[in-house]
């Protein structure tokens, strides 16, 4: 392949990877001020860079997303309350996570949420019990299956048989 038609894909390369870098220690240089204690405003201020947006997002919003949550945002259900890290983001950006606060859900706004969650914990739990319980009593017994009896029961249940 020619120089000629290389030299600007190498050189549009080098500017990106120069940018990231750039990306990369402004980042490292906000996240040591915040950890020092310096309000996340005004380090973003001081670098001349726009302060960060707070968001609220409950762990059910999170929950609806499915796979398509953002690296930041998982991130922020990782760290304890006043805590903060450095997130690599798309095309060499990066993103400085704080989780001020955690907000204990109320269950007697989710309602609906709880029941289904009771409910399937039952059912499963239900469901588990039982086959212990076959299984504890079919070992007790000594049971012995009768395939043809088996077969029989089964083609009179479909319909099958006489």
């Amino acid at each position: 392949m020619p120089l000629a038609e290389v030299k600007p894909r190498v050189a549009l390369d080098m500017q990106v990877q120069r940018a990231a870098e750039r990306a990369h220690g402004i980042a490292q240089t906000l996240l040591a001020k915040i950890k020092a204690g310096q309000p996340m405003a005004a380090a973003f201020a001081a670098a001349g860079l726009e302060a960060p947006k707070p968001i609220a997002l409950s762990q059910l919003e999170l929950s609806r997303a499915g796979q398509n949550v953002p690296a930041p945002i998982r991130v922020m259900f990782r760290l304890a309350p006043g805590k903060v890290d450095l997130v690599q983001g798309p095309n060499g950006s990066w993103f400085i996570v704080k989780l001020e606060q955690i907000t204990p859900g109320n269950p007697q706004f989710l309602p609906m949420v709880m029941s289904a969650t009771r409910n399937e914990l039952q059912r499963s739990l239900g469901d588990e019990y039982a086959q212990q319980f076959a299984s504890a009593a079919r070992d007790e017994v000594k049971v012995k299956r009768n395939p043809q009896a088996l077969s029989t029961l089964e083609q009179q249940l479909r319909g099958n048989g006489q």
